[in-house]
């Protein structure tokens, strides 16, 4: 049996050097083999069929199968034909090897324009052409596949005299990486080989020893066409002969600053800018030193562990750190249970490259991430990684480990002990009036503190108070020194659900009377002689045009399919290998880049009176699973009304440069009740709505469960959707329905009831959110025409719950006639 035994494979320029290398040893091991090669010279000039005739005649002499092609990989009509002989001939392609090539040497100066094309036509060029005409043959089949291009150092380190080669072998580089991502939801993998041996290429390359064969290589292009590599994609393999390693792009850690940098800046601290970390032990305190920190992380990972998480996982993961030792983590049954050494059977092998890389993201000073893409880290199981990465707390680890290194045990406890012995420093009592309280701090974790508020003075003590008139509740104590330095924002991490309260009064009296980062700095400026200015009222005009831009994410199957069902969606077109995600999924991709425009600190957003008004999502195009898409936002607009502000801002999703979905969010920030207590005047009674010539309406329930199915498939986890006390302290009978789903229900019933269960029509959903739903609320949809034009009907539209109320109006959509 050989490794590509009922395979296809084509390999270019393969009449000579390592093409010819590659097409043997693959027909060797059992493929089917297209030779094409060009038959010229070394620097591209003229042409013949003599190469390949013979490759193709040296694997019929050995018993294998093989055709030859005479076409230019440069020719879109050449390289197509590459692929459709080996379809036409064997019916299907597996394997592509992107192999042709020519040189034409000159230094910059003495490179003239025609050589630079033609190098980059046939290595470019050529690579592009063929590779893609292999990938789309691959996916028609549907078996997936294998693409090998090959780069070389002149293109990942640079040599003289190359520039042209240079630069189409660091394309081909870049080229491989992008369709490692592209393909791979086709079960495609894309890897390179940057191969140094002694060919007609290199055979006046004195640097190239005689004894480096193009069959030394060979096994390494064999490697990556058969299954053996089948979870390897995205990776540049270097072949020298016996020596046979991998290249990497290596990211320094950098330094990042609070605010921009200047040029002088920069130049001060290049060197810090500049330097990788290192691969070996710290020389100060020795190893004993730093095994004792990290054993420390290790023994106490089952206190970091977040069953609850964790659901049916089980795993085995080796962490081996280099230079230091190797450690063990076991999941199952919902337990954690960790010790020193390598695991006789791992499921997951996680190597650092040095225990300073393990100490520096376990301690917080290095993103893991940033580690992971320079190659710090690596691991050969991305599932557990990833189920790692989420049911760890790596807060603890990073207190256990600071502890460890000599920061002290108590030092946390020390700073929150030392935070509610100066609260009556803190205190503004021109604020409170007769506000009269007894706050509990519940710090989870850590312990409890009671802060009491009388009579314009204020006490504070350790321990749960009798009597609180408002219980307060931080997930951990890194929330509260966060939110109390001014790290993090407090309604931010009240939004996502890591701070809690049952008075929503008392908590929205202590965010006005006690502001941490103010009186830190209140506290630092007094000791320098100085005042601080009035925080100002109302947002910050400044920020408007401000930009917000998210990660580069696949639309994973997954994912689209969850957000349908949590609208109780049942769309035939969001399933299946022609599926189509839901015309609102946009709103997952944005919640980042969202959240992260309307907690922007520089806003000065309110947040805890911030409601969700409009929405307003234009469909420029379907979403498809596996489209790579960017998120983006822009602040767009803040307009002062008479009763508040209203934040608009705008979120764009980009998919190949284009924009599919364009969409506007409007936030209405409440104003504050006067000084006088004085309240806003009652809002006039809406009146009747107009009747209209219906084409169609519908009820439906919502589910029980459907606000906690929608924070999940949405992220949208505002607490007052998932926490039935936070939504009651929030003033609502238990957790409400978000605005989106209740939106994105009423855009299915008009897919459905209108547009023939066809939601490529739906071009644009405009809907005011006016009243809460609740779970086991009957809403009824209905639609009617407005006016018809240029292929385009508008609708008007609205929602009401069982009591006749609307729950969205003021509503219209756009939709094709056809």
């Amino acid at each position: 049996m050989g490794l590509l035994d009922g395979k296809v494979a084509l390999v270019t320029g393969a009449g000579g050097g390592l093409g010819r290398a590659y097409a043997l040893l693959f027909a060797q091991e059992g493929a089917k083999v297209v030779v094409n090669d060009l038959g010229g010279t070394r620097d591209g000039a003229g042409g013949g069929n003599a190469m390949a005739d013979q490759v193709v005649a040296e694997i019929k002499e050995a018993g294998g199968e093989a055709i030859a092609n005479y076409a230019s990989v440069s020719d879109e009509e050449g390289a197509q034909s590459i692929v459709n002989d080996a379809v036409n001939t064997w019916g299907r392609l597996d394997i592509c090897v992107n192999n042709a090539g020519i040189l034409r040497d000159k230094t910059l100066l003495k490179l003239d324009t025609p050589n630079f094309d033609l190098v980059m036509a046939v290595h470019a060029r050529g690579t592009f052409l063929v590779g893609k005409a292999s990938a789309e043959a691959m996916k028609a089949a549907g078996n997936g596949g294998s693409i090998i291009n090959t780069s070389s150092i002149a293109g990942l380190k640079g040599n003289f005299g190359q520039t042209n080669y240079a630069c189409a072998k660091a394309g081909i580089y870049g080229m491989t990486l992008v369709w490692s991502q592209e393909l791979s939801r086709a079960g495609i993998r894309s890897n390179a080989i940057a191969p140094m041996a002694k060919t007609r290429m290199t055979d006046d390359i004195d640097a190239v020893p005689d004894d480096v064969t193009p069959e030394m290589i060979a096994p390494v292009a064999l490697y990556l066409a058969s299954d053996l590599s089948s979870d390897v994609n995205g990776r540049i393999f270097g072949a020298h002969g016996k020596h046979v390693f991998e290249y990497h792009m290596k990211l320094s850690p950098g330094v990042e600053k609070d605010s921009a940098w200047t040029a002088a800046e920069i130049a001060d601290q290049i060197k810090a800018i500049s330097e990788l970390p290192s691969a070996k032990a710290p020389a100060d305190g020795g190893a004993g030193n730093v095994g004792d920190v990290i054993n420390e992380v290790f023994d106490r990972m089952p206190d970091f562990f977040l069953a609850d998480r964790a659901g049916s996982w089980t795993a085995t993961l080796h962490f081996n750190i280099e230079g230091t030792g190797s450690w063990t983590v076991n999941v199952a049954d919902g337990k954690c249970t960790s010790g020193q050494g390598a695991p006789p059977a791992a499921t997951c092998t996680i190597n650092y490259n040095s225990s300073d890389i393990f100490l520096g993201t376990i301690t917080g000073k290095m993103k893991p991430e940033q580690a992971f893409m320079a190659g710090d880290i690596s691991a050969d199981n991305m599932g557990d990684l990833m189920k790692f990465a989420k049911c760890f707390d790596m807060k603890k680890a990073q207190e256990a480990a600071s502890a460890a290194e000599g920061g002290g045990g108590n030092t946390i406890e020390d700073a929150i002990n030392e935070s509610f012995t100066r609260m009556p420093e803190f205190f503004m009592a021109d604020r409170a009036g007769s506000w009269s309280a007894t706050l509990h701090f519940n710090i989870e974790g850590t312990g409890s503190w009671g802060v009491s508020v009388s009579d314009g003075t204020c006490t504070s003590s350790t321990g749960k108070p009798d009597g609180a008139t408002c219980n307060i509740t931080y997930k951990s104590a890194d929330i509260f020194l966060g939110t109390v330095t001014g790290k993090m924002k407090a309604e931010q991490a009240f939004m996502a659900g890591d701070i809690a309260a049952d008075n929503m009064g008392d908590l929205m009296k202590f965010a006005q009377c006690f502001d941490m980062k103010k009186a830190q700095e209140a506290a630092a400026a007094k000791s320098a002689g100085d005042s601080e200015a009035p925080k100002a009222e109302g947002m910050n005009r400044d920020c408007v045009g401000r930009n917000f831009n998210g990660a580069v994410e696949f639309v994973y199957p997954e994912n689209a399919l969850a957000y349908a069902e949590s609208t109780n969606d049942l769309n035939d077109h969001y399933k299946g290998d022609d599926a189509i995600a839901p015309v609102l999924y946009p709103v997952r991709p944005f919640i980042k880049v969202l959240s992260e425009a309307v907690v922007d600190p520089e806003l000065n957003a309110d947040l805890m009176r911030l409601v969700h008004g409009e929405q307003d999502m234009r469909f420029h195009d379907t979403i498809k699973p596996w489209d790579l898409v960017c998120a983006r936002s822009t602040i767009l607009d803040i307009e002062t009304k008479s009763s508040g502000e209203l934040l608009k801002v705008r979120q764009r999703l980009m998919r190949d440069g284009e924009v599919v979905c364009d969409t506007v969010s409007g936030f209405f920030i409440r104003g504050k009740k006067k000084a006088d207590g004085g309240s806003a005047k009652p809002k006039a009674e809406a009146p009747p709505a107009p009747s209209h010539d219906l084409i169609y309406e519908n009820s439906f329930t919502v589910d029980d469960d459907q606000s906690y199915r929608y924070a999940e498939s949405s992220l949208d986890k505002n607490p007052i959707h998932v926490n039935e006390n936070t939504a009651k302290a929030a003033g609502h009978p238990g957790v409400i329905a978000h605005g989106l789903c209740t939106m994105a229900m009423t855009g299915r019933d008009l897919i459905n009831h209108y547009l023939d269960g066809n939601p490529a029509r739906l071009k644009r959903l405009k809907v005011r959110f006016s009243a809460i739903v609740l779970p086991g609320d009957t809403l009824t949809t209905r639609a009617w025409v407005i006016e018809k034009n240029d292929n385009i009907t508008t609708l008007g539209l609205e929602t009401v719950n069982q009591h006749g109320k609307a729950v969205i109006n003021n509503a219209l959509a756009e939709v094709s006639d056809s």
